[in-house]
């Protein structure tokens, strides 16, 4: 544990335990590396705080924004 950092601990039911499994294995598959069930859960935690501060874009966001760009660069030249 590095400096700062506090150890939170929770009970979830085992079938819950086995979804997340395979989630990390999923995980690990597509990133073509090793992530520990603690490295992932710190991964999510952190994720979900950024998204709840507005700090973090979903994908679906930066892609219907671009969409929206895209649609609008295309009209542009079309009323041109």
């Amino acid at each position: 544990m590095a400096k700062g950092e506090k150890k939170i601990q929770t009970m979830i039911p085992e079938e819950t335990e086995r979804d997340l499994n395979r989630i990390i294995n999923a995980v690990n598959l597509e990133r073509n590396s090793l992530i520990s069930q603690p490295q992932y859960i710190k991964e999510l935690i952190t994720n979900h705080i950024k998204l709840y501060r507005g700090e973090q874009s979903s994908f679906v966001s930066e892609v219907a924004k671009q969409i929206l760009e895209d649609f609008n660069k295309t009209k542009k030249l079309t009323n041109e």
